[in-house]
C-alpha cells in the first residue's frame, strides 16, 4: 500500500507542506495519494513535528482492518470496541452478574435463547460466548454445532432498539432474581449531585452544602442552603424513577437524590486542623 513516487508524482510543497515533510522523513516511501484531501486516511491537522509518532504498516494484498493489527503495532489504549465488545476492559463482574441472572431463566425456549444470545454478543462480543454456551447446555435440546452457527449469525441490528443485557436482567428480576450488583451501583444522576453537594446537620437544622470555587479569586467556597432552596435549584431537572419491574415515572432529581441511600452525607461540618474525623466533613 506504499509507492515510491516518480518526480511528476511528488506533491508540490507549496500546496502541502505536511505531505512533503512526511515524504522526506520516510524516504519517499509514502503513497503520493496521501496528499489528496479526499483520501480517508489523510489528516491535514497533523503538524510536521508529529511525524515521529506515525506508525507505518506494509502488507501484500487487499485492505486490512487496523483494529486487528498485532500488539507490537497497537497503540496503548484502555479499551477498543470490536463487534460491540470492549477489548482491554475487565468484564468479570458483569459476567458474574450475568451468570446469576441466567441461573433463574430456562434456555429451553428458542426465542429466548436467541434473544439472549443477541443481547450477550451485543454487550460482550466474543467474551460472552462461553457464558451463553454454559447456559445453553442446560437445555436437553442443546447442540454445540447449532449453537456456534447461531452465535456466528448474530449481527448488529439494522433497525429498532438494540437487544442488550438489560433484557436479561429485567426478565431475571421478573422471576425473583435479586440484582445485588445493581443495588450497589450509584446512578449517574445521584453521582452528579454528589460531586459538589452533600447533606449535613448544622445548628439544629439540616442543610444541603454546595462546594465550589469563587470565580474571581479562586477561593474554595462552601455554601449552605435550605431543603426548599435545594429543590428550587434543581426544579427543572427530572429523572426516571421506579424499580425495573415498575413503569418508570418522572420525578425531580432533587427528590430522587434526597431519598437515595447513596446520597453524600455527613454527621456534621467541622474545622479540624489536626486531621479528619470519621463521618464528618472537614473544612480544613
Amino acid at each position: 500500500m506504499t509507492a515510491n513516487p516518480t518526480p511528476d508524482q511528488t506533491p508540490d510543497c507549496s500546496h502541502d507542506g505536511h505531505s512533503c515533510h512526511l515524504q522526506n522523513c520516510f524516504t519517499s516511501d509514502v503513497d503520493p495519494h496521501c496528499a489528496t484531501p479526499c483520501q480517508f486516511w489523510y489528516t491535514p491537522a497533523c503538524t510536521p513535528d508529529a511525524a515521529s509518532l506515525f506508525r507505518s504498516f506494509h502488507v501484500l494484498g487487499g485492505l486490512f482492518d487496523p483494529r486487528r493489527v498485532r500488539d507490537e503495532h497497537a497503540f496503548d489504549r484502555p479499551s477498543l470496541l470490536i463487534d460491540g465488545s470492549a477489548v482491554g476492559v475487565d468484564n468479570s463482574a458483569l459476567l458474574q452478574r450475568l451468570e446469576g441472572a441466567l441461573g433463574v431463566i430456562s434456555s429451553e425456549e428458542r426465542k429466548t435463547w436467541v434473544d439472549f444470545g443477541i443481547a450477550i454478543k451485543h454487550d460482550l462480543g466474543e467474551g460472552g460466548l462461553a457464558t451463553w454456551l454454559a447456559w445453553s447446555r442446560k437445555s436437553a435440546k442443546f447442540d454445540l454445532d447449532d449453537a456456534l452457527k447461531t452465535w456466528a449469525s448474530f449481527k448488529n441490528q439494522a433497525a429498532g432498539p438494540p437487544m442488550t443485557l438489560g433484557t436479561v436482567f429485567y426478565m431475571a428480576e421478573e422471576r425473583g432474581w435479586n440484582d445485588e450488583a445493581r443495588l450497589e451501583e450509584v446512578p449517574a444522576h445521584i453521582a452528579r449531585i454528589n460531586e459538589h453537594h452533600f447533606l449535613a446537620p448544622q445548628g439544629g437544622r439540616t442543610h444541603i452544602f454546595k462546594e465550589g470555587i469563587h470565580p474571581l479569586d479562586g477561593r474554595y467556597t462552601l455554601q449552605a442552603m435550605s431543603l426548599p432552596d435545594f429543590k428550587a435549584l434543581f426544579s427543572n431537572d427530572f429523572v426516571d424513577s421506579g424499580h425495573a419491574r415498575e413503569k418508570p415515572k418522572r420525578i425531580p432529581v432533587a427528590e430522587a437524590w434526597l431519598s437515595h441511600p447513596k446520597r453524600r452525607q455527613y454527621e456534621g461540618v467541622l474545622l479540624a486542623p489536626n486531621g479528619d474525623i470519621p463521618g464528618y466533613y472537614n473544612r480544613w
